[in-house]
């Protein structure tokens, strides 16, 4: 049975549904879709059941005619190659001819194509010829996708060739759609909007090998720099696979009160030095839970629409409101000892990106002032960096350090 066949077994219609199927088959191994269980339903390992009863669910939707036609069609599908893709602001072209965000319409376009279902909501449309691809779920085009070149982690069914035409984005090279800075700090994808349209670029492996070799911290440093971009124009093939997504419609929702700064009564303590506070404040809020609310960076982006992976170190949003964050004095005497840790929730709410690799949250300076509130402070165990000038202080006040 060849990729994408059909093949009868006791009765049984069954679909090679993925690029398992084929890599046993090529390996003469029993293909693991073409053993019936007892419920006469199949299955393949990548892949999802495909038996009589998910036909007859198929059919339910509205799919059958097509599920058929697709499944049991002696007519050669579509051969073409040359399929130009340029996305613009006022639309999708193909060859030139604005082409509506429907599969009906791309069937129509660049011809029959091979349909993988995979349950009764999704399948997928594979177009072997011209390296293109695209989900479809309750018969509507969900995302198409263009393969330059073949992804090696891929885990499921793409098409048989690459995708050899042109793709644009305005009529122009793609990373000319890319903002700067976005280049500058390049290493899996490149997200582009273009009109109504969300326009994601994987880096290929040519790109990503010398990207990955670098330390977080090195990464940080050269997106400062033209470094990384050079890498990402210098490549022959800088991208090697293409997805195409309409944008999200904006759903407005109403910030809530959860995160609004409320000054305490009393006093509050008071710092010079900002990772010295923020080491208070995971102690305070997160491990003994005397502050409220405890901070969810992803709860708190969700709401602002900020992106919390958008760039490496700190939010600058979350940053602030940690800084601008008062704490009641009277909580002084409950703070003995504290655990300086790179996986600390406080540094994982502030940035969310970072690896530990770097100096971000190092206690550098300690002014004797502000140390002076926490009274019963005793011990600090440390796996991160305080400065020789910072020790001083602490052990000048009676404070044990026990490095990790």
């Amino acid at each position: 049975m060849g990729k994408g066949g059909v093949a009868g077994i006791g009765g049984v219609v069954a679909l090679t549904c993925c690029a398992y199927c084929r890599k046993e088959a090529l390996e003469k191994k029993p293909c693991t879709a073409q053993m019936p269980r007892q419920n006469s339903d199949l299955e393949c390992g990548l892949g999802s059941q495909i038996g009589p009863g998910a036909i007859d669910e198929i059919a339910k939707k509205g799919n059958r005619m097509l599920f058929f036609k697709n499944l049991f069609s002696t007519q050669k599908r579509s051969q073409k190659t040359i399929f130009d893709f340029d996305i613009r602001k006022n639309g999708i072209y193909i060859n030139d001819v604005k082409c509506k965000f429907d599969i009906e319409k791309l069937c129509e376009i660049l011809g029959e194509p091979r349909i993988i279902v995979n349950d009764a909501e999704n399948s997928r449309y594979l177009w072997d010829a011209a390296g293109v691809a695209a989900f479809v779920k309750n018969e509507k085009l969900t995302q198409i996708d263009l393969f330059i070149e073949i992804p090696p982690d891929i885990r499921f069914e793409i098409p048989e060739n690459t995708f050899t035409s042109r793709f644009m984005l305005n009529g122009d090279a793609p990373l000319k759609a890319v903002k700067e800075k976005d280049l500058r700090s390049a290493y899996i994808f490149l997200d582009v909007t273009v009109g109504g349209y969300e326009v994601s670029l994987r880096l290929s492996e040519a790109v990503q090998a010398p990207i990955a070799k670098m330390s977080f911290n090195e990464r940080y440093e050269k997106s400062k720099t033209d470094e990384i971009a050079n890498i990402v124009r210098a490549a022959k093939t800088p991208v090697d696979w293409v997805s195409i997504t309409p944008k999200k419609k904006k759903i407005e929702k109403e910030i809530s009160a959860k995160y609004a700064l409320v000054k305490p009564e009393g006093e509050t303590l008071k710092f010079t030095n900002f990772n010295f506070k923020l080491a208070i404040l995971n102690d305070l809020m997160y491990d003994q839970e005397l502050l409220e609310p405890k901070f969810d960076v992803f709860e708190f982006c969700e709401e602002r629409k900020i992106d919390p992976y958008k760039r490496i170190g700190a939010v600058p949003q979350v940053k602030k409101w940690f800084k601008n964050y008062e704490i009641p004095a009277a909580l002084a005497d409950k703070v003995s000892e504290l655990y300086l840790d790179g996986g600390n929730d406080i540094y994982l709410n502030i940035a969310p990106n970072w690896d530990g690799e770097d100096s971000l949250f190092d206690i550098k300076n300690l002014d004797a002032t502000e140390l002076a509130q926490f009274k019963n402070l005793k011990k600090i165990t440390a796996e991160m960096i305080i400065s020789r000038k910072a020790r001083k202080v602490l052990e000048d006040s009676g404070v044990e350090i026990e490095d990790e």
